[in-house]
């Protein structure tokens, strides 16, 4: 192989994983546990290790502070040089931002959606009021940038091609909203969520072709990928496309949950994307791109994990 492209995780075990569960069901020690067993994979170049939220609607995050300067603490002991993740929360709000960047936590995560029925479900805020809250929170990280450590803003985009309440979303819709984050709100990546579990190629590739038709850097473009509605080729094939098209970020997870609580009853959330299932599709990529010969610019490629 002549070379190779860069893949970059980030792993949601600690944020989307866990955040239907309760502290009786997930305690603090276990936290602990999870994030080493992700930490000594050496694999993800950024951990979410929770989400500054409202504790009454999200009682598993009410030791997010203590649990991240614990995670932080454990970073900073890292010989330089050797593997150093950066670590993420989900704000939903510049209450929550406030006491993120407080925290000093290095990359925070927005959410928004396709959809007015999603939205207000999940956050209590209409879509206008969440775009105009996430506007609120880019203008104070850009105005007070020398005194906090944020280096990395995302933004989910919930329901991508199906609301669990409103239903199938049209392309269009779903183009509509990344337009409005890849060009009016300064932000690193834009991470199209399959909250469903039913997102599939045809779904995805409508969406990616009006983005670069706009001639948008699909660099900046992330998956987050539900398991469960789809057969294990479907998965693999949604994997393939996306590499295909430039798409080098992936959310992961080393525990089989996840799932949006405020939006789906428990038997229809499904497990985030494992590691297994994207390294099985990665190693069956890289070799189809072996055995086709493909060339990209004169150079055979294939896809690498990376962390740093």
């Amino acid at each position: 192989m002549k070379g190779k492209k860069n893949l970059i995780l980030t792993d949601v075990s600690l944020r989307d994983g866990i955040q239907s569960m309760t502290p009786e069901t997930m305690s603090y020690s276990n936290k602990i546990n999870i994030f080493h067993r992700i930490y000594s994979q050496a694999l993800a170049k950024h951990i979410e290790i929770g989400s500054f939220v409202n504790t009454t609607r999200v009682p598993i995050m009410k030791d997010v502070t203590q649990f991240h300067r614990y995670c932080a603490e454990f970073i900073d002991d890292i010989p330089e040089g050797a593997y150093q993740p950066k670590l993420h929360a989900l704000v939903p709000n510049l209450k929550y931002l406030e006491k993120a960047v407080e925290e000093k936590v290095e990359g925070v995560s927005f959410i928004v959606s396709t959809t007015y029925a999603f939205q207000k479900r999940n956050t209590g805020k209409s879509l206008w009021d969440a775009h105009r809250e996430i506007m609120n929170m880019d203008t104070y990280l850009s105005l007070n940038h020398n005194r906090h450590s944020v280096l990395h803003k995302k933004v989910y985009i919930s329901c991508i091609n199906e609301c669990p309440l409103a239903g199938i979303i049209h392309p269009e819709r779903a183009f509509h909203v990344i337009n409005m984050y890849y060009n009016f709100i300064n932000i690193d990546e834009i991470c199209l969520s399959d909250t469903c579990g039913t997102l599939k190629v045809e779904n995805l590739a409508p969406i990616i072709e009006r983005y670069k038709a706009a001639g948008f850097d699909t660099n900046m473009l992330s998956l987050h990928i539900h398991e469960g509605n789809r057969s294990v080729d479907e998965t693999r094939s949604l994997i393939f496309y996306a590499l295909d098209n430039g798409i080098i970020r992936f959310d992961v997870s080393i525990l089989s949950t996840g799932g949006c609580m405020m939006t789906l009853p428990q038997e229809k959330r499904h497990a985030n994307l494992r590691y297994e299932t994207l390294y099985d599709a990665i190693f069956a990529y890289n070799e189809s791109i072996k055995n086709n010969k493909l060339e990209c610019k004169g150079v055979l490629f294939g896809f690498l994990i990376i962390t740093e």
